[in-house]
């Protein structure tokens, strides 16, 4: 993980990850917590 920043029920991560390919890609993971649970989940990739 790069960075991660929290907006109100939101958690942003921005990442670096790596996998079949030789360079690692850049992705940003959205997570929406309420009453302390994941309910919804977003990725996007670069």
């Amino acid at each position: 993980m790069i960075s991660r920043s929290v907006l109100g029920n939101k958690v942003f991560d921005l990442e670096k990850i790596q996998g079949l390919s030789d360079e690692p890609i850049g992705s940003m993971a959205v997570v929406e917590v309420n009453d302390g649970l994941i309910t919804t989940a977003w990725f996007y990739f670069k």
